[in-house]
């Protein structure tokens, strides 16, 4: 197979400053203290200085660099062999009409074949937008929620099979996301006050760009509403077909059976395992946190 994991490839941008969301905010959500940390870098990854990170192939993807203050993140685990990831911190404005292919989003390409995440700006909202092209043709492209609340595709994992996983970010509950994940994790988005970003993280049949299920990621505040959880990477597709998600928590993480850590102060780097048809949690962590069934 002939692959490349290039952020060079994209859908014509719907607005060449349309990085700047409605209603996202670009730090944590606390109840207390101060926000999260930014991440450290990733070893093993190849970063342009405003561009997404991508990653390919088996191996070179070893321990997360040290960030907030020398507190190291949880480790990466390595991808499945032939499984490639892309992934953007920023989100890129792409629009579902556009014919041709430009740079910007964070992409995949194998065989010929371009899968391209990003958001489309209509009016106020902002929905989550994946393509597909093969070659330069566009077979597919689908908007994944288009109710009010903000919502914006950031990365995605495949091995250029029949799926692929894609990491989303929403701000705000009542989007289809619900109907997708039910039977997830963690069916909702809750009460989060229509201002927390939360992680979606969504199974994409790549034949037709619908997805099949997925799970809401977030974090929980004292009260048991939803607080921010924003995702510092692509999924990653573990050699045992388990599904892994890093983000930087508000206060605070959650474990598997979805109760709140016992966390002390910033940052809160997380980490979550869940079941490959992301049912369940397998283990979740978090630094600052002790964990109920933390990660091997």
């Amino acid at each position: 197979m002939q692959r490349s994991a290039t952020w060079l490839l994209g859908v014509t941008l719907a607005a060449a400053s349309g990085n700047v969301g409605c209603g996202d905010d670009t730090s944590s959500t606390s109840t207390g203290g101060g926000g999260g940390a930014g991440g450290g870098a990733t070893t093993g990854t190849s970063t342009a200085a405003t561009g997404p990170t991508t990653t390919g192939g088996e191996g070179g993807q070893g321990g997360s660099g040290s960030g907030g203050g020398g507190v190291t993140p949880p480790p990466t685990s390595d991808l499945a062999p032939g499984w490639e990831k892309a992934f953007g911190a920023d989100p890129v404005a792409i629009a579902c009409d556009a014919t041709a292919l430009t740079s910007g989003a964070p992409s995949l390409t194998i065989d010929g074949s371009t899968i391209v995440v990003g958001y489309e700006q209509l009016g106020d909202n902002q929905d989550p937008v994946v393509a597909r092209f093969d070659g330069d043709t566009l077979v597919w492209c689908e908007r994944h929620e288009q109710e009010p609340p903000d919502g914006r595709a950031l990365g995605l994992v495949w091995d250029g099979g029949d799926k692929a996983h894609v990491i989303f970010t929403v701000v705000g509950g009542g989007t289809r996301f619900e109907e997708v994940a039910q039977g997830g994790w963690i069916e909702a988005y809750g009460d989060g006050g229509g201002s927390s970003k939360v992680a979606f993280l969504g199974e994409l049949a790549t034949a037709t760009g619908n997805l099949v299920r997925g799970t809401f990621v977030l974090a929980r505040k004292e009260d048991g509403g939803t607080n921010t959880w924003n995702p510092t990477d692509a999924p990653i597709r573990r050699g045992d077909a388990l599904i892994e998600v890093h983000g930087d928590s508000a206060f605070q993480p959650i474990d598997p059976d979805g109760s709140i850590m016992e966390c002390t102060d910033y940052p809160f780097f997380s980490k979550v395992v869940l079941a490959a048809d992301l049912s369940r949690a397998i283990c979740a962590e978090s630094t600052s946190c002790i964990a109920a069934e933390p990660c091997d």
